[in-house]
């Protein structure tokens, strides 16, 4: 996720901040079991200025910046702040000078395991990131990785395309 937040922060205009979504099951207490049914989802942002990210340290930056907020999740426990999340969300989507990629999902949700009674998902996709610029994060369907899916103008997407898969080749 760090280094998808560092290739979204180069190709836009402003500052980006990064929200992440966390299964809270195994985190509330008493703790909810696995096959527990319902949402139980929490997140948690931060913020790191432009300059860090893309600098000669951007993804070590990012990634530390990301594990220090999932840090304050065991910290501070899952549902602290819960009294203000729906007005933090409004004034995100209402304030257009704030810009914040989020995840939806995680692959530990493990959405290619889901079965309903018609079989395992082929391709799982979330249509709603198209509308709330969130990347989609599971684990891929065939068990050797991540997929990563988000939507935005085309321009962006290319330049973002290619960012990211050149960065991936001096890895």
């Amino acid at each position: 996720m760090g280094y998808t937040w560092v290739c979204a922060s180069a190709v836009a205009d402003e500052e980006i901040s990064i929200g992440v979504t966390m299964d809270a099951r195994g985190r509330v207490y008493p703790p909810l079991p696995a096959t527990y049914f319902g949402n139980c989802v929490v997140g948690r942002s931060t913020a790191l200025e432009r300059g860090k990210l893309l600098g000669e340290n951007g993804v070590i930056a990012a990634v530390e910046t990301i594990s220090e907020m999932i840090k304050s999740l065991k910290e501070e426990g899952p549902l602290k702040g819960a009294e203000n999340w729906v007005l933090l969300m409004t004034q995100t989507v209402v304030n257009n000078d704030y810009k914040l990629i989020s995840t939806a999902g995680s692959p530990r949700f493990e959405v290619y395991s889901v079965d309903f009674g018609w079989g395992k998902p082929e391709k799982v996709e979330v249509v709603s990131i198209n509308r709330t610029g969130a990347v989609c994060i599971s684990e891929s369907r065939n068990g050797g990785g991540v997929e990563h899916g988000w939507t935005a103008r085309r321009d962006v997407m290319e330049n973002f395309a290619k960012l990211f898969a050149e960065g991936l080749q001096q890895l």
